[in-house]
């Protein structure tokens, strides 16, 4: 029996987010039939890949930095690999003042519920939810602070390809940690640092892999979920092993000790220690990579099949 509830809907609007992410890395070079193929095939990976890294390796993702962010850049990347040059894009991607002011109220909209995002799935740990939302708005502070800094000494000007994409990245990075960090001077610093180096990717990055192995990514996705992404799980592990070697089952001093509610089971019915949790938590950001990565390759392959088969 399949059971519809509040958490059921939330999941799956975390699954369509990663397929969103995903098309950026192909938009303007595929139709509604490869997109939907490519969303089809998503899903199917996406499940697996959320019931291995939460329900069997039981990682602590509240934001979804390893999850989503990860999982569904490198599904579009690899997607745009495979399509390679037997799909062009049909014009080079540029931007214009219209372009500009809805990507802005675009991207106000995201900065605004983007705390919402990240704690989504603590709707009945008050205490959770609190830590997850403010430490999310620190984060997305520090990377509008690390955008416009980074994007005024590197283009000598507000470049608004990196405002509209860099000033997320925080919300990406602190995706995981969002939920098992207390000190907000940190939250704000990773922000600050997701801002630099997303910014970096627009300005130097993003060209030199088109150069190098013809990637095509429309939307930046790379820099703005991928790089944050992965990131974001390492940085999750490091201030989980920075509890020590104390069991989880022994720690329940410590009030904000990391609770997934995707999981079957809490986190300390594991019976690890933090320095174990932390290896599960860099083993899931390598899983959902992985599976991210062969999803998307399937699904280049499908899409280019149609594609060639539309030619004709």
């Amino acid at each position: 029996m399949i059971e519809l509830k509040e958490k059921s809907f939330t999941a799956a609007s975390y699954s369509v987010a990663a397929v969103l992410i995903s098309f950026g890395g192909v938009l303007g070079r595929v139709g509604p039939l490869e997109l939907l193929i490519m969303g089809f095939i998503e899903i199917i990976g996406y499940s697996l890949n959320e019931q291995v890294v939460y329900d069997r390796l039981g990682i602590f993702d509240a934001g979804g930095s390893t999850a989503i962010h990860t999982f569904g850049a490198y599904f579009g990347i690899a997607a745009s690999l495979v399509l390679g040059d037997a799909v062009k894009p049909q014009a080079k991607a540029h931007s214009n003042y219209n372009s500009n002011i809805f990507g802005m109220i675009g991207t106000l909209f995201l900065w605004m519920f983007w705390p919402s995002f990240n704690s989504g799935f603590f709707p009945e740990h008050p205490y959770e939810k609190s830590l997850i939302i403010t430490n999310t708005i620190l984060s997305l502070t520090g990377s509008c602070l690390g955008t416009f800094i980074m994007t005024a000494l590197l283009r000598h000007k507000f470049e608004m390809e990196d405002i509209l994409n860099a000033s997320l990245a925080g919300g990406v990075m602190i995706g995981t940690a969002s939920g098992i960090l207390v000190n907000p001077g940190t939250a704000l610093c990773i922000g600050v640092f997701a801002g630099i180096i997303s910014t970096l990717g627009f300005r130097y990055l993003q060209g030199k892999l088109e150069n190098w192995i013809g990637l095509n990514d429309t939307c930046g996705i790379n820099n703005l979920h991928g790089i944050p992404g992965i990131l974001g799980g390492i940085i999750g592990a490091v201030i989980i092993a920075s509890y020590g070697s104390t069991p989880l089952s022994n720690a329940s001093q410590i009030s904000y000790l990391p609770f997934y509610p995707q999981a079957s089971t809490n986190l300390n019915s594991f019976g690890r220690t933090f320095y174990q949790q932390a290896g599960c938590q860099l083993a899931g950001v390598c899983i959902s990579m992985g599976l991210g990565i062969a999803f998307g390759v399937l699904a280049g392959y499908l899409m280019r099949i149609v594609y060639a088969f539309k030619a004709e």
